[in-house]
């Protein structure tokens, strides 16, 4: 499973490179539509929007810039799965009670996964993409006695009581509702843009230039609001989104080819002693 996985992810990379790689000598539109890496726009039934963008792999994003050379930064939710599952909870919750209270300071301070990592033996000694991925498939699983399961029940048993609850009547339940709150923010704040701005929705992200992303940010702590109007008494929501450049510098993108330009230069020297 591991081997197909790499090598899957190996052929999506490789795909996309080559691509885009063409796309950049050509000009024509319909160029685009005729390329493997092109996908029509389609919108889910919780409302997410999956397009060509959006599918791009993250290190392929990241070496990407607007028409001008203009760095891509990016407007996100933290850890806005499992924020957004707990917001929903909280909208039924006791107030009063010490894990209504843990779950809103850790929203609102941006540190769910960190504070997982730190407090449960199961998750300490994984990598923060690992981490991720562990999180959520408890949160999305059929199976809600597995480990990791109950380790996130250990730090939060209200709340996954909850999930778990869910999950029992059809364990698609939770994903749709933590997909579908995701889409009723950042697509609608996406929607509801100027028309003369760059701009591209990724689920719980929105790519954007570097002056418009404060701009953005709010727009986005506006419509969570709205939907979670629990917030209305919090004063501080700064940490609820973060900001964050996508693009390499370009300190970083010379610093790389140069790397690459040696890797390739001592490859062929001693291709040519052997």
């Amino acid at each position: 499973m591991i081997t197909l996985l790499i090598i899957g992810s190996y052929y999506r990379y490789k795909t996309f490179f080559e691509e885009f790689k063409f796309l950049n000598e050509t000009t024509s539109s319909f160029e685009l539509f005729k390329s493997k890496a092109y996908q029509t726009p389609t919108i889910a039934k919780s409302g997410r929007i999956y397009h060509t963008a959006a599918s791009i792999p993250r290190h392929i994003r990241k070496s990407m810039r607007v028409a001008g050379g203009h760095y891509i930064w990016e407007v996100d939710m933290s850890a806005a799965q499992p924020t957004l599952l707990m917001l929903e909870w909280l909208k039924t919750s006791d107030s009063n009670k010490p894990e209504y209270r843990l779950c809103l300071k850790l929203i609102l301070e941006g540190r769910i996964y960190q504070y997982i990592q730190e407090n449960s033996e199961y998750f300490k000694a994984l990598g923060y993409a690992n981490l991720k991925k562990e999180v959520l498939q408890a949160l999305y699983e059929p199976n809600t006695n597995s480990q990791r399961n109950q380790a996130l029940n250990k730090l939060f048993p209200s709340f996954m009581r909850w999930i778990n609850k869910l999950k029992l009547r059809d364990y698609r339940i939770a994903s749709h509702i933590g997909q579908s709150l995701e889409a009723k923010i950042f697509v609608e704040v996406y929607k509801n843009l100027p028309d003369n701005i760059f701009a591209l929705v990724i689920h719980d992200s929105i790519l954007c230039l570097e002056d418009q992303t404060l701009n953005i940010k709010q727009r986005l702590i506006d419509r969570t609001i709205e939907i979670f109007p629990l917030l209305k008494e919090v004063t501080d929501l700064n940490n609820l989104f973060k900001i964050s450049l996508v693009s390499i510098e370009d300190n970083d993108l010379m610093e790389n080819k140069n790397l690459r330009l040696l890797a390739e230069y001592l490859k062929r020297k001693k291709s040519d002693s052997n």
